[in-house]
């Protein structure tokens, strides 16, 4: 399970909270304990939040506590070719994946068009590929 992102202000927050149990810069026993009781957390996300800092501590710098989670941004969704799904010839719409390759998008996609009824099946009794005589006999 992924953990649960916190915002920044929160982070800070138990960031002082353990800052200010600190005797001679040393951590007190307990203190993740009761830092995640106080603010209703993992003790093992008490002790992530108080690795950064002593992290940058440790090497020289000055602390910053900044979240450096890097946001996943999603395309937007792909609009169905109306025009280009009716220039098909009919026997490229027979399959998903024929579909699909003559919309020129993924079958995934063509999927949720189909489940989203934005593509129906349909069959016509006058099929464009039967001869003259055999349409008139259907008739």
């Amino acid at each position: 399970m992924r953990p649960r992102e916190y915002s920044t202000e929160q982070w800070k927050q138990v960031v002082q909270f353990i800052l200010g149990r600190c005797i001679y810069g040393k951590l007190t026993r307990g203190i993740f304990v009761e830092a995640a009781a106080k603010f209703s957390i993992s003790r093992y996300t008490c002790s992530r939040y108080w690795d950064a800092p002593t992290k940058q501590k440790e090497s020289g710098k000055t602390i910053q506590l900044i979240n450096g989670k890097k946001f996943r941004k999603y395309s937007t969704s792909i609009h169905l070719d109306l025009t280009l799904l009716q220039s098909l010839h009919c026997s490229k719409g027979c399959t998903i994946r024929s579909l699909a390759i003559g919309l020129k998008s993924s079958k995934p996609t063509v999927g949720r068009w189909m489940k989203s009824r934005m593509i129906r099946s349909h069959t016509s009794a006058i099929r464009p590929n039967l001869t003259g005589p055999n349409k008139l006999l259907r008739l």
